[in-house]
């Protein structure tokens, strides 16, 4: 014999208007995906089928389900960190970062040789450019004819 089947309900604990709207206006596609499984559940839908509705597993949509019960809107937030820590500390950046800005010019190979110089940690090119411009908020654009003919 089969254990019974077991059915969590959904805690209305917006409105509908409330939760059209903030869809309406969300950026983040996996928070707004996230509302509108929100609002399937709330039209009536099983959280199985809502869930199909947005194309996601059972058990992602039962995870989504609880997140909302317990953190509403805020609970639908994506909440990993991903991938390893870093081999810097925020100070250890901030003085990188304070270097480059003095010097006016800053590659790729420069912030990864700065980094090797001063901490003895290599970063590859790839890791160094997501520092660049992560961390560091710097644009890298190339020069072309055209702006180069606009300075001049």
């Amino acid at each position: 014999m089969r254990g019974k089947k077991r059915t969590i309900q959904i805690k209305k604990t917006a409105i509908e208007e409330e939760l059209l709207k903030l869809t309406k206006k969300e950026r983040d596609p996996r928070i707004k995906e996230r509302l509108i499984f929100i609002l399937n559940l709330y039209h009536g839908d099983s959280p199985q089928k809502a869930g199909k509705r947005v194309g996601v597993a059972k058990s992602t949509a039962y995870a989504w389900l609880k997140r909302w019960n317990e953190g509403g809107y805020q609970g639908l937030a994506p909440n990993f960190k991903g991938g390893a820590p870093t081999k810097l500390t925020e100070e250890q950046f901030e003085e990188i970062h304070n270097q480059i800005s003095d010097d006016g010019e800053w590659t790729v190979n420069k912030i990864r040789e700065e980094i090797k110089a001063r901490f003895g940690v290599a970063y590859s090119p790839s890791q160094a450019w997501k520092i660049a411009r992560w961390k560091f908020g710097l644009k890298y654009s190339k020069l072309s004819s055209k702006s180069l003919s606009k300075n001049t």
